[in-house]
């Protein structure tokens, strides 16, 4: 009696052992499931607008913290367009992209798409764009605001250029001389 009291006792043990093993192999199965999907690095950079884009630059950061954060620019003549962007990891461990153009309060854009070359996000509440996608194509970058088409034309086309070029100050002409 006391060896089988003994054998129940060893066998029970295995399966508390097996039990916490399987809970801890369920527990990781479930956490790469709902890691997010890498930040879009092909985006990281600066672009300056090319044909109908001239006028128009982008620059990211590369996501080292977590979230990469994005500024737009369009200078045209005397007209000049700002917007503040981000594309961080939302609800779900889904991507967002996060618009504040023109200082606006910030609309959010659930990526819909993550591709290593392509990233589509998409708010069907939002009056317009509804959908905003960024495409990757050896130095170029090209945009599509609300693009069903497989063939349509890119709303913006961007070449990568050097930080540098986009960021450095312009020369300050001094009008005033001291005497």
């Amino acid at each position: 009696m006391r060896m089988w009291s003994m054998i129940r006792r060893r066998r029970l043990a295995g399966m508390r052992a097996l039990c916490v093993v399987l809970a801890a192999l369920a527990a990781a199965g479930a956490t790469q499931a709902s890691s997010p999907p890498p930040l879009p690095a092909s985006l990281g950079g600066c672009w300056q607008g090319e044909g109908r884009s001239n006028g128009t630059t982008e620059a990211w950061t590369d996501g080292r913290i977590g979230r990469m954060l994005g500024v737009g620019q369009t200078l045209r003549g005397s007209a000049s367009s700002f917007e503040f962007m981000q594309i961080a990891t939302g609800a779900n461990a889904a991507l967002v992209f996060i618009a504040q153009p023109e200082g606006r309060p910030p609309v959010q854009f659930r990526a819909v798409t993550v591709e290593p070359a392509r990233i589509v996000f998409a708010n069907p509440d939002h009056d317009a764009p509804k959908s905003i996608e960024y495409r990757r194509s050896g130095d170029r970058l090209l945009v599509f605001l609300d693009a069903r088409a497989a063939d349509a034309s890119p709303s913006f086309t961007f070449r990568q250029t050097g930080c540098d070029r986009l960021f450095a100050a312009l020369p300050v002409s001094n009008s005033s001389s001291s005497k």
